[in-house]
């Protein structure tokens, strides 16, 4: 090619994009508006495996999925898995988990990729009864609901997680409260509990998640 006609060449890149040819803007990051995610059973129990499908125009090579907040039995967090495609869906099983919860999907190409995440992608852990049961604009309406059907409440604060529990804070609050019981004439009679509540994505109402005798 003649310098005229490399010229010409150059010129006309740089009228189409802005931008000389070579510095032109690389492709586009990974969208999440683009992805789809779901989980089989919609609701899964403790001690239950469930399927997360990832459905997605992107050009994925590889895709792996990490449950943000979960964790291993001796309290690390668990590890990224990896996902398999099968006519245009990606999908892996997930092991049951060690606690009950909401956990946000993360996404990621591989290991020192971006993670993808959204807001709407969440990987529920409940028992039977906690969508259908009250919910409170406030963790702490949830444990006076639990109280005022089994005593008095007599103290109530919040009580943080341990250092092995990452579930997260935005979607999980935990409270002590000490109350009397039903029946007992006797105000100094007091017993505790530990609530953990739990809301059903961002910016929901809290209900009740488990309610235990020790943290």
């Amino acid at each position: 090619m003649t310098r005229r006609c490399a010229w010409i060449a150059f010129v006309a890149g740089v009228a189409l994009t802005g931008v000389p040819v070579s510095d032109a803007a690389p492709t586009a990051k990974p969208s999440a508006a683009r992805v789809v995610v779901s989980v089989r059973p919609s609701v899964v129990r403790l001690g239950q495996s469930a399927v997360v499908e990832v459905r997605s125009g992107e050009p994925w090579r590889q895709l792996e999925l990490r449950l943000k907040g979960s964790t291993t039995a001796i309290g690390l967090l668990s590890p990224w898995v990896r996902l398999r495609l099968r006519d245009g869906v990606w999908s892996a099983r997930i092991p049951p988990l060690e606690a009950r919860g909401v956990y946000p999907v993360e996404l990621r190409a591989g290991p020192g990729d971006g993670v993808l995440h959204s807001r709407g992608w969440l990987y529920e852990v409940l028992s039977a009864g906690t969508l259908a049961g009250p919910s409170f604009p406030t963790p702490e309406g949830v444990v006076r609901d639990w109280v005022r059907r089994h005593g008095t409440l007599r103290a109530l604060r919040r009580w943080p997680f341990s250092a092995h529990d990452r579930r997260v804070p935005a979607l999980h609050q935990r409270l002590i409260a000490a109350y009397t019981p039903r029946g007992d004439q006797n105000p100094s009679d007091r017993m505790g509990i530990f609530i953990t509540a739990v809301r059903i994505g961002f910016g929901a109402r809290w209900r009740l998640l488990e309610a235990t005798v020790r943290p």
